[in-house]
């Protein structure tokens, strides 16, 4: 069984133990106003609002997390696939900044990558600005 079919088995007896709680909840609440329960019948509306209330947070709980697995790939390439864009992703970064993947750093965003870009561009022209500058003063002194 894998791990999709036995959290839809998990989530589907969650949500059975909600509705029987629900259904004690009314029951309780029920007995209470037709006067079959003797004494402490505040007590007994009090458990029957807490039964209700705890078995409507379970249930809409595991239907959220029913919902959530279904919008998942259902044929187990699901986690192949990523692994296949993981990697597709890292080798173009390794090829864009070679050095950024060696350091462990993240893929650069967009707009991160075209300020690097920016900026590995200023930096060569401000290089290129020193060594003309030591060029003339080399010419200048012979």
């Amino acid at each position: 069984m894998d791990m999709s079919r036995g959290s839809k088995f998990k989530d589907g007896i969650r949500i059975a133990a909600a509705a029987y709680l629900i259904y004690l909840g009314v029951k309780v609440i029920g007995d209470v106003m037709k006067g079959v329960t003797e004494g402490r019948q505040i007590l007994f509306v009090i458990f029957g609002i807490v039964f209700i209330a705890v078995g409507i947070w379970i249930g809409l709980w595991s239907v959220k997390s029913l919902l959530k697995e279904a919008e998942k790939p259902d044929d187990g390439s699901g986690t192949e696939e990523n692994d296949r864009n993981i990697e597709n992703s890292e080798s173009v970064t390794a090829k864009e900044d070679p050095e950024r993947i060696e350091a462990g750093a993240a893929a650069p965003e967009h707009g991160e990558s075209e300020q690097a870009e920016q900026k590995d561009a200023e930096s060569e022209q401000a290089e290129q600005k020193d060594a003309e500058s030591e060029q003339a003063d080399k010419n200048r002194t012979e």
